[in-house]
């Protein structure tokens, strides 16, 4: 008896999809038979012990009772670090409310007014890398009074 080969002409389409499905055909049946065998040896391998389940523990039986004042206790004696006790606030530290929101408002409105100047020094700057021809463009001239009555 002689085996023989049979070959088949088969399109190139066609032997590609068979080539695909005998590779995953093998491939699942040789990860499953890993998975299989890995199951077996690490259930047999590592049995443990069952743990105890959790339980809450009781609460004390002896609570603590409110706390007295001690009956002889007397003030400290004065010491020469610390000075006598001032009472109400005295009027040098009372706050004019007024006079703070007009400082604020004058703080705020420098550096706003930094502010403006440094974003206009940008904006002139960028104006000046952006200008065509090398030439800067001229800045925008405010309107005068005349011409914003008009």
């Amino acid at each position: 008896m002689s085996a023989a080969i049979v070959s088949v002409a088969v399109d190139p389409t066609t032997q590609r999809v068979l080539l695909i499905l005998a590779a995953v055909l093998v491939g699942s049946s040789v990860g499953l038979l890993g998975a299989l065998i890995f199951a077996l040896v690490s259930s047999v391998r590592g049995r443990r012990p069952r743990r105890a389940p959790a339980m809450r523990m009781p609460a004390p039986a002896i609570r603590p009772g409110p706390i007295e004042p001690i009956a002889g206790a007397t003030a400290p004696p004065p010491s020469p670090f610390i000075g006598p006790a001032i009472g109400p606030v005295p009027a040098l530290f009372a706050v004019d409310s007024e006079v703070v929101r007009e400082r604020h408002r004058d703080l705020y409105d420098s550096e706003y007014a930094k502010q403006l100047d440094h974003v206009d020094a940008l904006r002139r700057l960028i104006g000046t890398r952006m200008a065509v021809g090398g030439e800067p463009p001229t800045p925008p001239t405010p309107p005068t009074q005349q011409e914003s009555d008009e």
